[in-house]
């Protein structure tokens, strides 16, 4: 290949919009090309001859892309991974940087040359910041039902699932509430089915309200939602529920100059050492709450 060639292909090289950095498995920059656009990455102008830990400053990061570079030597071959930076983890302080976080995925090959005598990679880095936050949404969405923004069935079953199991290792007090709103469906033939949404979302509203974050609270199906309180005795979790059906009942809203009232009936349980399954919890519950709705509704009765 002529000279001129070689010219032309290191012109590209610099111009690449993507970053390529040469680097060995102690995080020292040999090499930077290209990461011309500024909207994506910050700045590689400064990094040869500097440190991976001097440049970015989330320890979790630096450790994962080392043990990839580690690994990619070790096995000659390449390795792929996604990693999360944000704008203030960014140590070499430069003006030109994309703004907030933003997520990248590497690609790390090690080359067929010694420098210094040691192996090195090239850590090929893509913002991949677009898909990630689709592939977030569209995660929240499969989660989530769309008229009340409860978490909906699906997301609460693999949450149960994952607490039961720690349950059956360390004992942890977990509790389930099972809720169902009383006389539904004279709401709705009384009202219609616009006005039975809006009591939907006025419940998970309160809900909302009464919950903590950890707390995984599910619309399960219809009228009817679930709550999994981890790490709380019964005792609480019956407080909680109390206070949640107290609200409800004193709460309402005006449809057509007509104050709209409604109540909900709740049935308590907790992880047993006797459970086989989570589904043994929820049964418990369930039955819980039929018990309660059969002896006069709007209560909260416990197992």
């Amino acid at each position: 290949m002529s000279d001129k060639k070689f010219k032309y292909l290191d012109l590209i090289a610099k111009e690449l919009c993507d970053p390529i950095y040469i680097i060995n498995k102690e995080g020292y920059f040999l090499e930077v090309i290209g990461g011309t656009e500024k909207s994506l990455y910050f700045s590689g102008s400064v990094l040869k001859g500097q440190m991976l830990k001097d440049f970015i400053g989330n320890k979790s990061v630096v450790e994962l892309i080392l043990s990839s570079i580690r690994e990619a030597i070790k096995k000659k071959k390449l390795i792929k991974i996604e990693y999360q930076v944000k704008e203030n983890e960014i140590l070499l302080r430069r003006k030109e940087r994309p703004q907030g976080s933003h997520w990248f995925e590497g690609r790390i090959s090690v080359l067929p040359v010694l420098i210094d005598g040691e192996p090195v990679v090239a850590w090929y880095s893509v913002n991949i910041t677009e898909r990630k936050k689709l592939e977030i949404e569209l995660k929240r969405m499969s989660e989530t039902d769309p008229l009340t923004g409860a978490s909906n069935r699906r997301f609460f079953i693999d949450q149960i699932d994952q607490w039961f199991k720690m349950y059956q290792r360390y004992k942890t007090k977990n509790c389930i509430i099972m809720f169902d709103i009383d006389y539904f469906k004279r709401v709705n033939d009384n009202y219609g089915h616009l006005i039975g949404d809006e009591v939907l979302k006025s419940f998970v509203r309160i809900c909302k309200n009464n919950f903590r974050e950890t707390d995984v609270f599910a619309r399960y199906g219809g009228d009817e939602f679930t709550a999994l309180l981890p790490n709380t005795p019964h005792s609480k979790a019956f407080q909680i529920a109390e206070r949640i059906r107290k609200a409800v009942e004193k709460s309402g809203f005006i449809v057509d100059e007509k104050s709209i009232f409604y109540t909900v009936s709740a049935g308590l349980t907790r992880f047993q050492t006797s459970d086989n399954t989570y589904n043994d919890a929820l049964n418990r519950a369930d039955i819980a709450l039929y018990e309660a709705k059969r002896s006069g509704r709007n209560q909260t009765l416990k197992k």
